[in-house]
């Protein structure tokens, strides 16, 4: 019944004033703060977050991060959304190894549609994909930080190609070197 807490305690909601995952704005809430876990398992709580849609994907729609990606609580400690899906249908994960997407969707936690691998396997994972802001070079923090926005955005001027082969072949050290030797 609207305007009531459904945990069963008989409390009054209050109406939102945004919208979340559960409630839009303008509607009562759905529970009083604290109380849609009463009773129920971490797994139903999990659960209850996720909307599927057509293309397979899970997309996580409480709590997420400013790059998209989901944040649970599973009432000891907060984890990634994606992270707890996977190592709740496969297993622990070592906290060395990372929870990749192979559909590039942040908000995605359908266990198919993740594998765990390294750091390196993960900036991979993003050149052959495309998504790399750098034409491909993985550069580190600090010769980002060193070179300027327009030295970055000027990929073509630069000569950074976009071939996996060659960006196979090519260090960061001999990037660093090719990009220097254009800007002089």
């Amino acid at each position: 019944m609207d305007g009531y807490c459904r945990c069963g305690c008989g409390g009054k909601t209050k109406i939102a004033t945004c919208s979340d995952g559960l409630t839009k704005r303008g509607e009562y809430r759905k529970y009083i703060q604290g109380h849609s876990s009463r009773g129920r398992t971490v797994d139903d709580r999990f659960d209850s977050k996720v909307r599927q849609q057509p293309n397979g994907c899970h997309i996580w729609v409480a709590s997420k991060d400013a790059c998209g990606y989901g944040n649970f609580s599973t009432g000891t400690r907060w984890v990634r959304a994606h992270r707890f899906s996977y190592e709740r249908a496969y297993g622990l994960v070592p906290s060395s190894l990372y929870v990749l997407h192979k559909c590039d969707t942040p908000a995605c936690v359908n266990p198919e549609h993740l594998f765990v691998g390294t750091q390196a396997d993960n900036m991979q994972d993003k050149i052959a994909k495309g998504r790399s802001s750098t034409g491909g070079w993985v550069l580190s923090l600090e010769t980002r930080n060193k070179m300027s926005v327009a030295q970055l955005g000027n990929k073509k001027a630069l000569g950074i190609k976009k071939s996996p082969e060659l960006r196979a072949r090519m260090s960061e050290a001999q990037a660093l070197r090719r990009l220097k030797e254009r800007m002089v």
